[in-house]
């Protein structure tokens, strides 16, 4: 018997059931590796270990979602990733410093810029996220005063009404009226 499976084995004896299972639960990216409870106890040693596994996309959500954008930075210099999906959940959570960073070219978006910003827009609205909001449907791509035929104009009047029935939907007020003051000024 190797030395460290013995090591192992006496931390698990050490650790209580609640801890075991609050150790799975952690360790699911891991796929077979053990650890031994008394480390899988240490939630932040854990969650570093599994910021190490982690893949260019996940890395980038977990960046994204946490708003750290000096690591978001890194990333988005080192590897080509479709972010659309998390410029919205940015948006969602009200990070205006990772959605100012997303929306920097160069996009790496599967999908067309106007498509992307309206849905990030909407979400931010029906969240309540007024700032966020502004910010977005402001951007050129959306911003009707800029736009050139009358199918983007039709796309951004569209996105606006979502916004706002998202935003009353979900007891927006601040969105709500933002919506309306912004109708009456176009």
């Amino acid at each position: 018997m190797s030395r460290t499976s013995k090591r192992a084995r006496d931390g698990a004896r050490d650790a209580s059931p609640v801890l075991m299972k609050q150790a799975k639960r952690q360790v699911k990216r891991f796929k077979g590796a053990t650890f031994p409870a008394k480390v899988t106890a240490l939630s932040p040693v854990m969650k570093l270990i599994n910021r190490f596994l982690m893949g260019p996309n996940s890395a980038i959500m977990d960046a994204a979602l946490t708003s750290h954008v000096s690591w978001l930075n890194q990333l988005l210099g080192r590897f080509k990733c479709d972010v659309s999906r998390w410029l919205v959940a940015a948006a969602v959570k009200g990070h205006r410093n990772v959605v100012n960073r997303l929306l920097v070219p160069p996009r790496n978006w599967k999908e067309p810029p106007n498509t992307v910003i309206a849905r990030a827009a909407v979400v931010a609205g029906g969240a309540g996220h007024l700032e966020m909001t502004a910010l977005l449907l402001n951007q050129n791509e959306l911003n009707v005063t800029s736009l050139r035929n009358d199918i983007e104009r039709n796309y951004a009047h569209t996105t606006a009404r979502t916004v706002l029935s998202t935003a009353a939907a979900n007891g927006h007020q601040n969105v709500v009226q933002y919506m309306v003051q912004r109708a009456h000024d176009e």
